[in-house]
């Protein structure tokens, strides 16, 4: 299976590893306009599609159009949490999970369980992710991060350091301790906890690489999409702070299998900079696919359901 997929190692030059510094604000103004003023567009309560010409089993119902998924909610001190499992009765050891981290602004729960096809940052693609898992036999749990801040602390002050333990003292910390405890107890209905996944976009996918280091053995797989290491963001990334943490912590056993996803003319998260985490754990003897899209900007890919399913259950 694991030749399905396509390899697209970028060569770096000494200048994309040196970046240290920003030099602008990172999100821009100007992305922050357009992120709002595409959410505003892509308003929940605006155009939702329940007539007939409903395709699709199960949990979630779809066509070319749109997908829409029922599911469980609950809240986690101030945060809320999405979950659902799939129909049918469960495996004696419980139900695979995946955990989806959104990408900054872009809150599970409003743009996750339902998206029509002109959503921007590919964001049906990302509910056909979740049907696609739902439909498999996986279960789905979709955190929100900080409401007020609508992005995760992985790459903020702090928890930018070497020093991982910095992390328990992260609200983000507590609410993962919480969801992978919930998991264990059946909160979620019957979870396996030894069969986990991590995925993320954007500000999740640098969370998605946080899952790693922080929490060994806990995953089975992380996959991120416009993303890299746990501490880059934007422009400022390099392999400085990797290199000051235990080697161990990027070597198997304890780092997971990875895949990265990106486009190459990606605005926000620059495309080299998830090339240099692929190629360090390369490196590290981890694992490791990266799949590029030509052309593709800051979005989830069109075929990022069969693509994130068939590294989920690679073997």
């Amino acid at each position: 299976m694991l030749a399905t997929f396509h390899l697209a190692i970028l060569c770096l030059t000494s200048t994309h590893k040196t970046h240290e510094k920003q030099t602008e604000s990172w999100p821009s103004e100007e992305w922050k306009t357009e992120l709002e003023t595409n959410k505003a567009r892509m308003s929940p309560t605006i155009g939702r599609k329940t007539e007939a010409g409903k395709q699709g089993s199960g949990r979630c119902k779809s066509n070319w159009e749109y997908v829409s998924c029922t599911y469980h909610n609950t809240t986690f001190e101030d945060r809320w949490v999405g979950w659902q499992t799939p129909e049918g009765k469960a495996p004696e050891e419980g139900w695979p999970f995946v955990v989806i981290y959104h990408g900054w602004g872009l809150m599970n729960s409003v743009y996750c369980w339902y998206a029509e096809d002109w959503y921007s940052y590919g964001l049906f693609y990302k509910a056909q992710t979740v049907e696609k898992f739902l439909n498999m036999g996986y279960g789905v749990v979709t955190p929100d991060s900080n409401e007020k801040t609508t992005y995760w602390e992985t790459n903020q002050t702090p928890y930018v350091s070497p020093d991982l333990k910095l992390w328990n003292t992260s609200r983000d910390n507590t609410e993962v301790d919480w969801i992978l405890s919930k998991c264990k107890s059946g909160f979620f209905g019957p979870c396996n906890p030894n069969m986990v996944h991590s995925i993320g976009f954007s500000s999740g996918a640098y969370m998605s690489g946080r899952m790693a280091v922080n929490y060994p053995h806990r995953y089975q797989s992380i996959s991120i999409l416009s993303g890299s290491f746990y501490y880059c963001y934007g422009e400022t990334c390099s392999t400085g702070i990797a290199n000051e943490v235990p080697a161990e912590i990027f070597s198997p056993p304890s780092h997971p299998r990875t895949f990265f996803t990106h486009g190459t003319n990606d605005s926000l998260v620059p495309y080299w900079s998830s090339a240099l985490y692929h190629d360090y754990l390369l490196n590290h003897s981890v694992q490791t696919v990266r799949k590029s899209f030509p052309g593709m900007n800051h979005q989830w890919p069109p075929s990022s359901a069969d693509d994130l399913y068939n590294w989920v259950t690679l073997e």
